[in-house]
């Protein structure tokens, strides 16, 4: 699994996790709550990069390419991080992604300042793993209620050799 590059970041700004929370209309009062799980989802980190060399501004444009844009996960290096007690705001172990492609400014003299905006990623990631979906949905007569007569649905998973993590 790919690292961010180890580059420490000028400013770094957090958006707090959401919680598996729903919200339903109830009669005389106001909407009743149902929590989902104590899990939370959905941290993004906006990191800010001032001044930088060409070489390292070509470093986050080669890791977001080696990521394809935001497919695959990966971790962040410390250097991210160093300097600000994230380990409150984020578990160590959480994965991450790019929300978009890092938005360049050039300046003179070669630097260039980068914003870079990244989501938390939860569930299972499998990196360095050949993974085949096989689908068929075959469809007899529809009856009325609850069931489908005649619907087959059949999902073949397949996968090889490779790390996978998750929560």
């Amino acid at each position: 699994m790919a690292t961010f590059p180890a580059l420490e970041p000028n400013t770094r700004a957090y958006r707090l996790p959401r919680f598996s929370v729903t919200s339903q209309p109830a009669w005389g009062t106001d909407a009743v709550r149902f929590s989902h799980g104590p899990r939370s989802f959905g941290y993004v980190l906006t990191l800010g990069y001032e001044n930088l060399p060409a070489a390292d501004a070509a470093l986050l444009r080669s890791h977001f390419r080696g990521q394809a844009g935001g497919f695959d996960a990966f971790t962040l290096d410390p250097a991210v991080t160093r300097g600000h007690g994230a380990a409150d705001l984020a578990p160590a172990s959480t994965l991450w992604r790019y929300t978009g492609p890092p938005e360049e400014t050039h300046r003179s003299g070669g630097l260039v300042d980068v914003e870079v905006e990244l989501e938390s990623v939860r569930g299972l990631v499998v990196s360095g793993a050949g993974l085949s979906l096989t689908y068929s949905l075959e469809a007899g007569a529809v009856t009325a209620g609850s069931a489908v007569a005649g619907a087959d649905l059949t999902i073949t998973a397949t996968l090889e050799a490779g790390a996978g993590t998750g929560d």
